[in-house]
């Protein structure tokens, strides 16, 4: 099953449930997903990579929100936090700092000893599961 089919049964779920605030945060991933669909440059079919792409980029958006709004509003905040952990359960898990490390060791052992390319290699093989400012704090 898809992403995109999972985010489609979890909201008919959600509609069941009556449970408005995450069917709010469905509708909103969903809304990126079908925006992303009807743009002219897109063709093709819409895989899970894609998808994934689009769920991070939108919970990037979040986070950045939520840093700018800071402790101005704390109901605003929570609801962007839970909006984020939402967000979360349609991602691959994320690296750990070990594994991070891991990474870091083989690419160095590829003869790579530019910290740029070290950086491009590990963001490359672990698309979406890998936070770049995390590789760019262990480098």
């Amino acid at each position: 099953m898809t992403i995109e089919a999972d985010l489609t049964a979890e909201m008919k779920d959600l509609m069941r449930a009556k449970d408005t605030q995450n069917l709010t945060f469905n509708k909103a991933l969903r809304a990126v997903i079908l925006e992303k669909k009807k743009s002219p440059n897109f063709e093709g079919e819409m895989t899970d990579s894609i998808v994934i792409e689009l769920i991070t980029a939108y919970q990037k958006k979040l986070t950045k929100a939520l840093d700018q709004f800071g402790d101005k509003g704390e109901e605003y905040s929570s609801e962007l936090k839970a909006e984020i952990a939402y967000c979360q359960k349609f991602l691959p898990s994320k690296l750990t700092e070990a594994e991070i490390k891991n990474a870091i060791a083989e690419a160095r052992a590829k003869g790579i000893d530019n910290d740029n390319m070290v950086m491009r290699e590990i963001m490359s093989n672990y698309k979406g599961r890998v936070d770049g400012k995390a590789v760019k704090a262990l480098l």
